[in-house]
């Protein structure tokens, strides 16, 4: 239900300068880069089909929003 969030390499990672914190990645355990923030791992909600789409917001009283 909760896909990460991934790219293909850091230069595809930009970040609107006045974010306050720090977007980066990590390596999972199958080599691909997950999109972190401020060291938290970021995850898509599959029921989510649309930009903007939030349902995915409190599930399980451990899912949020990153904004």
């Amino acid at each position: 239900n909760w896909p990460p969030y991934t790219v293909s390499s850091d230069s595809d990672l930009v970040a609107n300068p006045a974010l306050p914190g720090q977007i980066s990645t990590i390596k999972r355990t199958d080599g691909s880069l997950q999109v972190t923030f401020n060291s938290a791992p970021l995850y898509f909600y599959i029921k989510d089909k649309s930009p903007g789409d939030t349902t995915g917001q409190g599930v399980g009283g451990v899912w949020y929003v990153a904004k």
